[in-house]
């Protein structure tokens, strides 16, 4: 089940110690730069990328993007992983947001594979960017071979291609394949394919202990011949080490002798938390022969509103602590699950899907420069009608020039966290707009007229609570511009239980939405979901 349970730690502190006062010979860097922290390596070329194996204690820094799609990096066994004699990369790389593309490297023989073959520095800001790996042990996008106490890998990237490891019981990840110690990684993702034989593949790390925050993994991940596969990591190392995944998520197919969509083998002697967190894989983990459940599923360690894929999703963004839809988390109307608010900038991303036929583009850049006459005055949006995971507002249209309107909602009073926009010129009336799937909460939400690339005047904001029935009608409502208004009634009623009844069936029966049970429970001050048949409660109230 583990793998090198014993870490000698005589090794250890001999190897530590003996690493310390090893240093690279001076050499002639080919760019510019002294290789210190006020004037790094500068790298151009990827000839310059393989140089940092002489001099492995150095500052290094991306002076532009670099194609490695050149001889003779692009032919044989590719690029050299950087390393030398036996030492890792223990200095700084900062790739300051630049992109490496086309690396190749084919060492099916050869164990620590990866752009870094061994490291314990530090390294960020970076993008590898089709890539074709392929190592015979320890095989990582970035690193092979992870080897310091407090190395540290923030803000990367690696997308399309592949990572293989040929190897028979070693490690193979997405960005580092094994770990020595403990690694800190955060603010990364990749997209490629990860592969591996008998042993322990992850889609951002194969093997090892590490503190993953504000991390994800979209590609597949493949342990072919029956190892632990995980959409983040194949498995931590033994009982003795901590496995820390925070604000993370894996959407890819993963597949495995034993898999998990975060984590392959979650045993119950390993020290691991999990915090809102998710997979699309039926499973957190794939070890389980643990004693915390998740979603009906076991799982060692601790999951703490954490999930895999239910359907509808939004009944699954409660609990304690609570997710963060503000600074850390948005929606992605494709798949109703949750993104991280930087992929903003990085990967088109939608908001909650709308009716009304509008779209869901969400946009932080600034309106164009144009010529078009802003819409004279602001919409008057007077209601907001809740219907248990969606709502309609109700607003009166602009007069004047004007052509589309935004709706702009979020979970404070500034109500922009997300924007849906569709088209519509007609000035009179009362325009009803409908938005789906949408978590129980306070929800705010305003809205503007705009006119070509103009926009207008936000409404008033106004809030709503979502996940609760609210007994509001509509029966004055007139030229109703999108539809003829129709009047409700509420559903408030005291309902006597029935054999076999449950407050999911009660509220789907009579509230159509089986997750507004929460709700009833609200209403009766229910300390729980049981309920005993001839019990009597009240229902949309």
């Amino acid at each position: 089940m583990f793998k090198n349970l014993s870490r000698i730690s005589l090794f250890s502190f001999i190897f530590t110690i003996f690493s310390l006062l090893c240093v690279s010979p001076s050499f002639a860097f080919s760019g510019s730069g002294a290789g210190t922290s006020a004037s790094p390596y500068i790298i151009t070329t990827c000839e310059q990328l393989q140089e940092i194996s002489n001099a492995l204690y150095s500052y290094y820094q991306l002076g532009n993007d670099i194609d490695c799609n050149v001889a003779p990096y692009n032919t044989g066994s590719g690029f050299t992983p950087i390393i030398n004699s036996g030492y890792g990369f223990a200095g700084n790389f900062n790739g300051e947001n630049h992109t490496i593309s086309n690396l190749f490297i084919n060492d099916p023989g050869v164990a620590n594979v990866g752009l870094f073959g061994e490291s314990s520095g530090s390294i960020q800001n970076v993008k590898l960017s089709d890539v074709n790996i392929t190592g015979g042990g320890n095989t990582g996008g970035l690193v092979g071979y992870n080897t310091g106490s407090s190395g540290t890998i923030a803000d990367v990237a690696v997308v399309g291609g592949s990572i293989t490891d040929t190897g028979s019981g070693d490690s193979v990840g997405g960005i580092v394949g094994d770990i020595y110690y403990t690694l800190s990684l955060s603010n990364s993702y990749t997209t490629v394919t990860v592969t591996g034989g008998s042993s322990f593949v992850g889609g951002l790390i194969g093997y090892g202990e590490a503190t993953i925050n504000n991390s994800y993994t979209s590609g597949n991940v493949i342990a072919t011949s029956g190892g632990y596969a995980g959409g983040l990591s194949g498995a931590p190392i033994n009982m003795n080490s901590n496995l820390v995944i925070t604000n993370s998520f894996a959407t890819g197919t993963i597949t495995g002798g034993t898999d998990g969509g975060l984590v392959g083998e979650c045993s119950p002697y390993i020290s691991m938390t999990i915090t809102n967190s998710y997979s699309v894989d039926s499973t957190l983990c794939g070890y389980t022969n643990g004693t915390v459940t998740i979603n009906g599923g076991s799982a060692g360690g601790i999951a703490l509103s954490s999930f895999y894929k239910t359907s509808p999703l939004y009944a699954v963004y409660t609990g304690s602590p609570s997710w963060d839809f503000t600074n850390t988390w948005k929606f992605n109307d494709t798949s109703s699950l949750p993104v991280f608010t930087w992929l903003a900038t990085s990967t088109p991303t939608s908001a909650p899907a709308a009716s009304g036929g509008g779209s869901n583009n969400q946009s932080s850049s600034a309106p164009p420069s144009c010529t078009n006459q802003p819409p004279t005055n602001s919409p008057n949006l007077f209601e907001i009608k809740n219907m248990g995971t969606s709502v309609t507002l109700y607003f009166v249209p602009v007069s004047g020039q004007n052509n589309k309107y935004v709706v702009s909602y979020g979970f404070n009073t500034n109500a922009n966290s997300f924007t849906t926009t569709f088209d519509y010129s007609n000035t009179s009336g009362v325009i009803p707009y409908t938005v789906n799937y949408l978590f129980p909460g306070t929800w705010y939400f305003k809205i503007r007229g705009q006119n070509g690339c103009m926009p207008g005047n936000w409404s008033q904001v106004l809030p709503v609570r979502v996940g609760g029935f609210l007994s509001l009608e509509h029966t004055t409502i007139s030229n109703n511009v999108l539809g003829a208004a129709t009047s409700s009634t509420s559903k408030c009623q005291n309902y006597t239980v029935k054999p076999g009844d449950t407050l999911w069936s009660i509220s789907g029966d009579i509230l159509d939405n089986n997750y507004l049970y929460n709700s009833i429970m609200q209403q009766n001050r229910l300390k729980s979901s049981l309920i005993t048949p001839g019990e009597t409660i009240k229902v949309g109230c």
